[in-house]
């Protein structure tokens, strides 16, 4: 099996070349910011289009939407609430579920976290300007308990990642973006289980190999949607 990420599988959908020959598990990340946020991104409808593509020769369990990080602006919002911030968030998180729905992806997994502020995410996002509403884990509690009821309401799973308080709100599982036991339910075989070692302690991932390089130097892989929020040190 060979669990892939992005926000563009356009090429996937075009050209799979040797994919076709492995078990494919997608984390489609789907936020519908705004081009500042997420420069080089597909169109929000564009990528409904392209999941559409894949759903001609994928199952909705082989997805997990990845409705993250949640990031709490104005000038990220490609339709803002100034007088309400989260409400724009909650409101594209809606249309995705909806949208989700009218695709047949009941069987699909979403998730999702809060943005984890590193210090050199700090310095990026000053730079570009966006004006960040901080939430504390009460109010993160607040906000992603509407989530879970608008997933809810969806018939959808909603997930959390890496995240002690998330794991909390009732109607959020713990999420494992690599799990084995669903793997291996989809695809037979005999799969890792165990915990992923080398992942932050509130991880809930199986064991893997990670064959993605984010280095500048030779064999190292370059995303090019530029995205301010990217957790890469230099956003390669």
């Amino acid at each position: 099996s060979i669990v892939l990420w992005s926000k563009n599988f356009s090429r996937v959908l075009d050209a799979p070349g040797h994919l076709t020959e492995y078990n494919l598990y997608f984390q489609y990340t789907i936020n519908n910011y705004s081009g500042l946020l997420e420069p080089n991104v597909p169109k929000y409808a564009e990528t409904l289009k392209i999941l559409e593509g894949l759903l001609g020769r994928y199952l909705p369990e082989q997805f997990n939407i990845r409705f993250d990080p949640v990031i709490i602006s104005t000038r990220g919002e490609i339709s803002p609430t100034p007088h309400m911030p989260e409400k724009a968030r909650l409101i594209a998180f809606e249309r995705l579920c909806r949208d989700l729905c009218s695709l047949g992806m009941q069987r699909c997994r979403i998730t999702t976290s809060y943005l984890a502020m590193y210090n050199h995410l700090k310095n990026r996002i000053k730079q570009c300007g966006l004006d960040i509403r901080h939430l504390d884990n009460d109010m993160q509690m607040d906000f992603f308990t509407r989530l879970a009821e608008i997933s809810g309401n969806y018939g959808l799973k909603l997930y959390s990642c890496a995240s002690t308080v998330l794991e909390k709100i009732e109607g959020m599982d713990r999420g494992q973006c690599i799990d084995g036991e669903l793997l291996e339910r989809l695809f037979g075989g005999r799969v890792k289980k165990a915990k992923d070692s080398g992942q932050r302690e509130a991880c809930g991932c199986s064991a893997s190999r990670d064959i993605g390089i984010y280095s500048k130097t030779a064999g190292g892989m370059k995303c090019f949607h530029g995205c301010k929020y990217c957790y890469v040190m230099d956003g390669s």
